[in-house]
């Protein structure tokens, strides 16, 4: 198959889904929307097994761009839920300051216990990424090489 071919079976595959994914979400059957993503994946990794690989030309280029474009949505990523996670969980906190008097916790429980999940997700980012780039580090020869042998 070549690249051309390709991309059009990759759109009406992203249809398939996005389709069914409504779907599933409107009639609330998650084995729906599990389906649906299961079978792009399946889908996704036939085509590209199909593919030739002389049609695919990936240069330093694009593997640049690839990884400056990773690490700065790394970046935005971990800062905006650690923000909005310390905000979230203080919320009370922050309005009793505003308003000056007391405010009730009942109704602002599901932002607080939102604000701890995206804060745990910041930290989850942090860990893999010091993770991975100790991995890496390890396999390219990055760790353990002083600043004198480059």
């Amino acid at each position: 198959m070549n690249y051309e071919s390709y991309k059009k079976y990759r759109l009406l595959v992203m249809a398939y889904v996005a389709l069914l994914t409504m779907y599933g979400v409107t009639i609330k059957e998650v084995i729906v929307v599990f389906g649906a993503v299961l079978s792009g994946m399946l889908f996704m990794f036939l085509l590209r097994r199909n593919l030739d690989k002389e049609e695919v030309i990936v240069d330093e280029l694009v593997l640049k761009v690839s990884e400056k474009a990773a690490n700065a949505s790394l970046g935005l990523c971990t800062v905006a839920f650690a923000v909005v996670g310390l905000i979230l969980m203080n919320i009370v906190s922050i309005l009793s300051v505003i308003d000056g008097a007391p405010v009730y916790a009942q109704p602002w429980e599901g932002h607080v216990t939102t604000g701890i999940a995206l804060s745990w997700s910041a930290m989850a980012l942090l860990l893999s990424f010091v993770g991975f780039k100790y991995y890496f580090g390890k396999k390219y020869g990055l760790i353990g090489r002083s600043r004198r042998d480059n």
